[in-house]
């Protein structure tokens, strides 16, 4: 998770039209003032607890057009300050399991359009 060590003043980054498979857990471990995320158009598959830990000042995370199948509970618990848009348009998603979204409560905009989404549980949203 030692990938962005030393960048913790960056508030911007792009990942997008890469071919990334796999997010470590704590991968943007040392991004502590990232502001905006997008690692769209990638072949990501699964997003793990903890995988954006500690990324208290992240407002945005773009993840369209990805491969992802399942979203672990807790993958986004740490994300307090996300207020403006979480995006997986386009993607494999299929169900969302309870308290997927937890501890979302300041995003404003959350895109699911053209996923394979079959099944909403309770609480998902919560």
């Amino acid at each position: 998770y030692e990938a962005f060590f030393g960048l913790e003043n960056l508030k911007t980054l792009y990942l997008f039209h890469n071919k990334i498979k796999y997010l470590d857990k704590f991968t943007f471990f040392y991004l502590k003032n990232i502001e905006i995320l997008s690692l769209s158009q990638n072949l990501i598959r699964i997003l793990k607890n903890d995988t954006f830990y500690y990324l208290f000042s992240l407002k945005s995370i773009s993840l369209f057009e990805n491969n992802i199948e399942e979203i672990c509970t807790g993958a986004f618990s740490s994300l307090i300050n996300l207020n403006e848009e979480l995006d997986f348009k386009g993607g494999s998603i299929r169900i969302l399991k309870p308290y997927t979204f937890r501890g979302l409560s300041k995003l404003t905009s959350l895109i699911l359009t053209d996923n394979e989404i079959v099944n909403v549980s309770n609480y998902s949203l919560n």
